[in-house]
């Protein structure tokens, strides 16, 4: 099992072979991980960093992932936990630690 993040997963999106590029791994990701790729997405084209067409082709990749969303119960509690341990002040990126 591979968790994976937004950006892990939108560089794999971008990139030609998709998400193929993660290998045979199974992928699991918390609920958040497709907001923030798709605001990630949405910024990009916004910028004008990526064409129109590369953000239809990465936003279908995305949304047919092969990813498993993960919420496991104590997930808030213990992403609190961890995100005091590491000194953050944000809980979502300590969310894919838990």
């Amino acid at each position: 099992m591979l968790v994976v993040d937004a950006a892990v997963v939108i560089t794999a999106c971008l990139s030609e072979i998709g998400l193929k590029a993660l290998g045979r791994e199974e992928l699991v990701a918390p609920h958040l991980m497709w907001s923030e790729a798709s605001s990630v997405l949405h910024e990009l084209r916004w910028r004008r960093e990526i064409s129109a067409e590369l953000t239809t082709i990465a936003l279908d990749r995305l949304t047919a992932a092969d990813v498993s969303a993960r919420r496991p119960k104590g997930l808030i509690e213990e992403a609190w936990r961890v995100a005091d341990r590491l000194g953050w002040a944000k809980t979502y990126d300590a969310e894919y630690l838990a």
